[in-house]
């Protein structure tokens, strides 16, 4: 058993992080500050983590997928690069919304709840790769999200201002539109 004080050492030297993708640069700053950065993926529904890191300088996936044995993960329906919706199951998993059986037979499929997240699992690793709703379905087939859009934009661009990105259909594909407001030259 761990004394009071290995217990209060344990917590003081961890910073826990979930609700999005952790930020590569907050991770990297605290861990040179001396604290092990670990990343939760879960959802409400699951009423436990999905998935953890293990604590890593760098964080790319979202950590194992074997991690926890009560929950089983997979990604359903996946692409030619492998990336489809994230979908768990585990015994703490909600059965269904109150008084909304609609919503409760939308979310499932074969006893796994849907997350919404589009994801990929390399080396029973699980990556998260943007949100279904948010994302955007090129003519190549391939699914972008407006993050990704937006890292590639701030990449090239020669400019410091606010901006939208939206994605519209358009014969049945979807574009990208960029709308800027009030650009100002960077110095």
């Amino acid at each position: 058993l761990l004394s009071r004080r290995q217990r209060q050492m344990c917590i003081r030297d961890r910073i826990h992080m979930g609700g999005g993708k952790s930020n590569s640069e907050v991770v990297s700053f605290f861990w040179n500050l001396g604290y092990d950065c670990f990343d939760f993926y879960a959802s409400t529904e699951a009423n436990i983590p999905i998935c953890v890191t293990q604590g890593n300088k760098r964080m790319t996936s979202v950590g194992n997928i074997e991690t926890n044995p009560n929950v089983v993960i997979r990604v359903w329906n996946p692409d030619d690069k492998g990336v489809g919706e994230i979908q768990v199951k585990s015994k703490t998993m909600m059965i269904g919304y109150l008084n909304n059986s609609e919503l409760t037979d939308q979310s499932f499929s074969d006893g796994f709840f849907k997350t919404g997240d589009y994801g990929k699992i390399i080396d029973k690793q699980l990556y998260i790769t943007g949100r279904i709703k948010e994302s955007i379905h090129l003519r190549n087939g391939e699914k972008i999200s407006a993050e990704e859009v937006k890292k590639l934009y701030d990449k090239v661009a020669d400019i410091d201002s606010e901006y939208t990105i939206i994605g519209i259909t358009q014969d049945g594909y979807d574009l990208s539109l960029i709308h800027i407001s009030e650009p100002t030259r960077r110095v």
